[in-house]
């Protein structure tokens, strides 16, 4: 016989505590759940996967749909911060009150400038806000003719990726430029100087800790990584490999320009008509500190360097060496200029078809 009575206490007693398990603060607590993400933050979909921020950039705490946007409302001091990969040409907007500075945190994104002039630009006026554009922390890629930055007056790079931008990476002028960390790889800029760096009447550039691969500028223009005219250029610890040019297939340097290459900067296995490695005109210096090293650039005059009317200082411990020419100047080949090589520097084993396997001056005078 079924004893119901005890059966009816024991279904009451488990019908109560389902209705406290659904009381609960947990159960509570999961049917309310909100989704917290921050804004600007990728956020997580059913599937595992993320979407993407519906919005570009930022200002503080205030977003924007594009980049242009946060710059109508940019003041000196703001950054505008990236929230996402964007393909746009941005547009900098100036003001009429001189001084102050603007700050584009890249933040780990890219600008694709998508065969557009320029990724970052504005005008050609240099006397008005922002005097001086802070770029970090990201990569500036496939922007067209105009190149990825084109500014006027103070520019300052950091931790930055230049990438296959066919209208070469920087130009710039009429102020200074520090470029630090930074890479710059597989940029071309057809008939303009200066496949990475272009800084005409330039005041005073310095670069630290960057790698120029592969860049290129056609066979008729200088500098296939950098060119620079007026002002000063100090270069420490870097690497230069693989740039092409006619003149200057890693550097060129014009009108009285002092170039410093420091400790621990490597030039190697580039190539140009002139200069395979460094070109320097026009009442230029260019100074070769202890630790630096030209090695297995190649032209057909000046394997590593080509200078004219200009000069050409080679300290103790620095190394110029295995460079080629398929004319004169294995090494240097200087024209109306003054060179002077340290007695504990290394100049050897260069090599050129016609003459002058290391050196080969003309019109010079040389001091050892």
């Amino acid at each position: 016989m079924m004893k119901t009575g005890k059966n009816k206490r024991l279904l009451a007693s488990i019908l109560a505590a389902s209705m406290l398990l659904a009381m609960s603060p947990f159960a509570l607590a999961d049917e309310n759940t909100q989704n917290t993400t921050n804004p600007g933050q990728s956020q997580s979909t059913e599937g595992g996967g993320t979407t993407e921020p519906e919005n570009a950039a930022k200002i503080g705490d205030t977003e924007y749909a594009s980049v242009a946007d946060a710059m109508k409302v940019a003041k000196p001091g703001d950054t505008i911060k990236l929230l996402k990969d964007i393909t746009e040409s941005v547009k900098v907007e100036v003001a009429k009150d001189v001084g102050g500075e603007l700050t584009i945190d890249l933040n780990t994104y890219s600008i694709n400038g998508d065969t557009a002039h320029q990724c970052i630009w504005r005008t050609y006026r240099t006397n008005c806000w922002p005097q001086k554009l802070i770029v970090k922390n990201g990569t500036l890629k496939n922007a067209g003719s105009g190149s990825a930055i084109w500014w006027q007056g103070d520019l300052e790079v950091t931790d930055c990726r230049f990438e296959k931008n066919q209208g070469g990476a920087i130009q710039s002028g009429s102020g200074n430029t520090t470029i630090v960390n930074s890479t710059f790889e597989e940029n071309q800029s057809g008939n303009a100087t200066g496949a990475a760096i272009q800084l005409t009447q330039n005041v005073g550039c310095t670069i630290t800790g960057s790698d120029f691969l592969g860049n290129a500028t056609n066979t008729n223009r200088m500098g296939g990584a950098v060119y620079v005219d007026h002002g000063t250029l100090d270069i420490t610890d870097c690497t230069f490999k693989g740039n092409s040019a006619g003149f200057g297939g890693a550097i060129a340097v014009a009108d009285g320009v002092k170039l410093t290459i420091g400790n621990n900067t490597d030039c190697l296995d580039n190539n140009a008509s002139y200069g395979g490695a460094i070109y320097a005109i026009m009442r230029s210096t260019a100074t070769f500190e202890p630790g630096s090293a030209l090695r297995g650039n190649s032209s057909n005059y000046g394997g590593a360097i080509y200078v004219d009317t200009s000069n050409i200082n080679i300290a103790a411990n620095s190394a110029v060496y295995n460079n080629t020419a398929a004319n004169y100047g294995g090494a240097i080949y200087a024209n109306a200029s003054n060179i002077n090589i340290a007695a504990n520097s290394a100049v050897y084993n260069n090599t050129a078809k016609t003459a002058g396997d290391d050196l080969l001056f003309n019109g010079s005078t040389f001091t050892l």
